[in-house]
Parts: structure tokens; sequence; C-alpha cells
């Protein structure tokens, strides 16, 4: 990770002083992080983990040195997060024409990620299976394609399988279903 820099951490007093701070930075064309507060359930619901997936996607995006600031709250700071080392450990690597796939092996390795079984994915932390076509919706993403280039996002990515092989792996639209970029390597974090 010859790219890494560490980012300034700029603590404010609220949330909507870290908004505006990070929308004036970026203007200036500095990549900045917003580490929000962790959204505490006090019980068992099915809830967003929108809150998480931000988190996840900040923290990832120190490791890989892609902020020159990160911002945040004394509450979100003072939090206790994964460490360094096991966040590394859990990022999983799929590279075309490398990397085999059990496709019931994987649903168990994705729900083990923390990543929740859908009919069709529509937000980050989502899968789901057809046969040998996987769609994974991760909350952070290193995407490299056919021509060697970097794409850092949160969008979903298709696998197509060949008996255990990879014939095919695309980030798609989620709304038109339709491929957009062919893609040669996937590391993604987990989704909680």
């Amino acid at each position: 990770r010859s790219c890494r820099r560490d980012p300034v951490l700029v603590i404010l007093p609220d949330e909507k002083s870290c908004v505006r701070l990070a929308a004036i930075l970026n203007r200036q064309g500095l990549q900045t992080g917003f580490y929000v507060a962790r959204d505490l359930n006090f019980y068992n619901i099915t809830a967003s983990h929108e809150y998480e997936h931000e988190r996840l996607c900040v923290l990832s995006g120190i490791l890989d040195g892609r902020y020159d600031a990160v911002i945040t709250t004394p509450d979100a700071a003072l939090g206790y997060t994964v460490p360094p080392s096991r966040l590394i450990e859990s990022r999983f690597v799929l590279e075309y024409g490398k990397t085999s796939i059990d496709p019931e092996e994987f649903s168990r390795f994705l729900s083990g990620l923390g990543y929740v079984r859908v009919e069709l994915v529509d937000a980050a932390g989502q899968f789901a299976c057809r046969g040998g076509i996987f769609d994974v919706y991760p909350s952070v993403a290193q995407y490299t394609d056919v021509d060697g280039n970097l794409h850092f996002d949160s969008t979903p990515f298709r696998i197509e399988l060949f008996g255990d092989e990879i014939d095919r792996m695309e980030i798609f639209d989620p709304e038109t279903q339709r491929m957009t970029v062919t893609l040669d390597k996937v590391e993604f974090s987990p989704a909680r």
C-alpha cells in the first residue's frame, strides 16, 4: 500500500459542524471522511446498519490511505471499534481466474461477514444468490478493473460462476441491473 498517508483527525462538537467542514474540505479537493457515532440499539430488531457501514467505510479508507482528513465528534472518537489488524484480516479478495468458489460455502461465508441474504440487492450489506450468480453489495470495496484501474466505492458487484470458477465479475447498477465495469479483482470488507 504505497499510497498510504496518515490523515489529520479533526474533532468537532457536533455532527452539524462535521458535515459543514467536510463539505468545505471536499470542495477544496481534500479527501475527507466523516466518522459517525455508533447508533446504539437496546433491543433486538432488524434495523438499518447504515451508520455501521459508513464507519467501516471510513476505517477502511484510513487503512488504505485514501483520506487527507477524518472528521468526527468526541462520542464517535472515544467509542471502541474494530482493531486495524482485525479489519485487515477480515477483508476478502476475489480474483478472476485465481479464486474458486463453492456457492454454499460462499453463502455461509458472506453471512458470517454480516451480509444479509435477500432476493435482490438494493443496499450495502446484502447479497443475493441465484444458482451460479452472486450479487454482493459491500459497504466498501476496492475494485480493480480489467485495465488495472482502481475504484474505491460502495457499489454492488456480480460474480457469475462456471462450476466453481469465476466466469465473469462486474460492477452493476442496482436499479437497472446492467453491468457497468468488468473487474479483474475485488477486495471487500465485512458488512458488520
